[in-house]
């Protein structure tokens, strides 16, 4: 029902509606009568984003107008309807002219020719569409300023370019980021100012003595290989020989640096590599570069083809020694872990699973599976291979405290009748997991001198994409868990399969398993394929009290590569990572802190 309208209010509301109008209309003729060498398609660009905020706006005056004067329905909705074709029709008019453009700069006609010979290229050319090139980036690292401006240059400012300036300046803009943004934030984005700031990015960057500066830093703080491996070393050659290279091409003496190379190259290599490099060089006269860097070549080369050959052998069994678990951890986390895990096979049945999920040896009697795993030189404890029960770090048999398995438990009876029934009841409560995790509840006052292992892991959800996941390791679990709320995130669906959960005091809990996925490291090219099972809470908070990080002696070498690098500070824990893949993540030097 109408109110009793003010003249003032009507003439307010109307003048609104009119106003749209009028715009709409100066777009159509701007539309109708848009040239290629008077205007640019970014004018075209800017009116689509208004054309957007009219359709609100109309709504909302109209609305207002309907509540002051009174009409017929039939009349409003004609009015509706009438404006929005009318909308249509302009906005349609724009989009036109940019599609317009997006062809004229897709069909560019290669140079002219004579004869048949001009006729068989350009046909040729036409059929064939090649993929765009990526715009070049530049935030202002001095080290990439001369590819940057030669693909630039290449792409939009060169002689033969039609291109309008004002689109010149808006690439250039979509190029810079970071401090090399920050140096044309500034100025308007016109035809005339594009060669100012295009002048003064240039006059910023074109320093060839800063340049050459940054290449020398860079190679001054090369990091140290700590443990020997192919893609530690692959880093190590890289970044040396790229810096190295760029210096040769800015007219620098490299070839009479040798000196200074050979001291740096060989303090940034780890010492094995160090000792294999002085025992083939058997001259006292300093070595030159090229030598040395030829070495950590053909290094990488050997360290390649072994692993190559490791992971095409597939064999399950592998021989422990002291001297043989660094080198054992170096391929699994570096390579062999990039593919289907060679240790992943059945001892018994060749399925891809663990002796313990094996339906083949659950059926099988307890005099049966520890003859089995004898055979098979297996670990007693654990069922793996690799090492026996004196060294194995799992948790003992929860039924009588023994270092054995829980399925090569032997019940006593005291009668051979019930031998058989008492094997059946052993193995069905052997369907559980084992977790040791505990938390530590202490007051603020009390010092605790031990922190748990805890890492950023990214975890692929089921349409591909990586989530960042916190991760705590703990080598008590024979299985990997996930909170409810992190599964939810990755939207991972559940199995009808459940487990029971039994931890310290044979306090029990039941998991659901979940479909697998695949887990990636933050560093380096690590990754697997990781079966979870859902927890509601794995644990409140990692550490349990803030840590004072400036307190703890830690090398400065790897500050800067932490896993976690909030380790210091409580925090929830997505992810606990068992002993499944425990020993193939941890490794490396330990640093008393």
């Amino acid at each position: 029902m109408a109110t009793n309208p003010t003249s003032n209010e009507l003439r307010k509301c109307t003048r609104k509606i009119e106003t749209l109008r009028a715009i709409i209309e100066d777009y159509f003729t701007f539309a109708s009568e848009y040239k290629t060498e008077s205007n640019n398609v970014s004018q075209v660009k800017v009116r689509l984003e208004e054309i957007t905020e009219f359709s609100e706006k109309f709504e909302e005056y109209q609305g207002e107008l309907e509540m002051i004067q009174d009409k017929k329905d039939i009349d409003w909705i004609n009015i509706r309807r009438t404006f929005r074709n009318r909308l249509c029709d302009v906005k349609a008019a724009l989009l036109k002219i940019v599609d317009d453009h997006v062809a004229q700069a897709d069909n560019v006609s290669s140079p002219s020719m004579s004869s048949a010979t001009s006729q068989q290229v350009n046909a040729t050319f036409n059929s064939m569409r090649y993929p765009p090139c990526a715009l070049p980036t530049f935030s202002g690292d001095w080290q990439q300023w001369t590819s940057f401006i030669d693909t630039f240059n290449s792409m939009f400012h060169n002689e033969h370019s039609k291109l309008p300036l004002v689109q010149r300046f808006h690439y250039l803009r979509s190029c810079l980021s970071g401090q090399a943004s920050d140096v044309i934030k500034s100025i308007p984005t016109t035809a005339e100012h594009f060669q100012f700031a295009y002048d003064l990015l240039v006059n910023r960057y074109e320093n060839k003595s800063a340049i050459i500066q940054s290449h020398i830093r860079s190679l001054l703080e090369t990091p140290k290989v700590i443990t020997p491996s192919c893609s530690e070393l692959q880093k190590l050659h890289h970044h040396v020989t790229s810096n190295i290279n760029a210096l040769k091409s800015l007219q620098q003496p490299v070839d009479q640096w040798d000196a200074w190379l050979v001291t740096l190259l060989c303090s940034r290599m780890d010492s094995a590599t160090v000792g294999e490099w002085y025992l083939q060089y058997k001259s006292k006269k300093l070595p030159s570069y090229v030598a040395v860097e030829q070495f950590l070549a053909n290094r990488i080369t050997a360290y390649e083809a072994g692993d190559i050959n490791n992971y095409q052998s597939h064999e399950p069994k592998r021989i422990s020694t002291k001297n043989s678990n660094i080198k054992t951890h170096d391929k699994k986390a570096l390579f062999l872990k990039s593919k289907e895990k060679v240790s992943g096979k059945c001892p018994l049945c060749a399925e891809h699973h663990k002796l313990y999920a094996c339906s083949k040896f659950n059926n099988m009697s307890t005099s049966d599976k520890r003859n089995f795993v004898m055979k098979s030189r297996l670990c007693f404890n654990c069922l793996n291979f690799g090492h026996q029960v004196s060294s194995c770090f799992f948790p003992p048999c929860p039924h009588c405290g023994e270092k054995h398995n829980s399925k090569l438990h032997e019940k006593q009876t005291s009668t051979s009748n019930a031998d058989a029934p008492v094997a059946n009841d052993d193995d069905r409560p052997q369907q559980h997991a084992t977790a040791m995790y505990t938390e530590i509840l202490a007051p603020k006052t009390e010092n605790l001198n031990v922190l748990l292992a805890t890492a950023i892991v990214n975890v692929c959800d089921t349409f591909g994409r990586m989530h960042s996941c916190r991760a705590v390791l703990d080598s008590g679990s024979q299985l990997n868990f996930i909170t409810n709320s992190c599964a939810k995130k990755l939207n991972l669906s559940t199995d009808m399969h459940t487990l029971n959960i039994v931890g310290v005091s044979a306090m029990s809990s039941t998991a659901k398993q979940l479909q697998e996925t695949v887990m990636f490291s933050c560093f380096g090219d690590f990754k697997t394929n990781i079966k979870f099972y859902s927890l509601q809470t794995i644990v409140s908070a990692l550490p349990s009290q803030l840590l004072i990080r400036d307190n703890l002696q830690m090398p400065h070498n790897i500050q800067t590569q932490l896993a976690d690098p909030n380790f210091h500070i409580p925090g929830p824990i997505d992810v606990l990572l068992g002993a499944d893949i425990f020993y193939d993540v941890l490794y490396g030097e330990r640093y008393p802190l």
